[in-house]
């Protein structure tokens, strides 16, 4: 008799602290927890050229594009 193999389908540590949500896409609500910005502030990067993808009358952003936004933006002292 076979045994079923068993999956783990919960994220693994390091997808936890990279994606808490388990998602790649975000509303504009939801990317402003995620960036830790105002809901306006995601607005103004969306008009300012940000990527998003519109699916209906809702913008999503890419948490891909948000985590690259983060590291460009980052800053040093020097």
């Amino acid at each position: 008799m076979r045994e079923k193999a068993q999956h783990n389908t919960s994220p693994t540590k390091a997808q936890r602290i990279d994606n808490p949500m388990g998602k790649r896409l975000y509303k504009i609500k939801e990317a402003s927890a995620y960036l830790g910005l105002p809901v306006w502030s995601i607005r103004t990067l969306i008009w300012n050229g940000f990527p998003y993808l519109k699916i209906g009358h809702t913008q999503y952003l890419d948490i891909r594009d948000m985590d690259a936004f983060i590291d460009r933006e980052k800053q040093t002292l020097t």
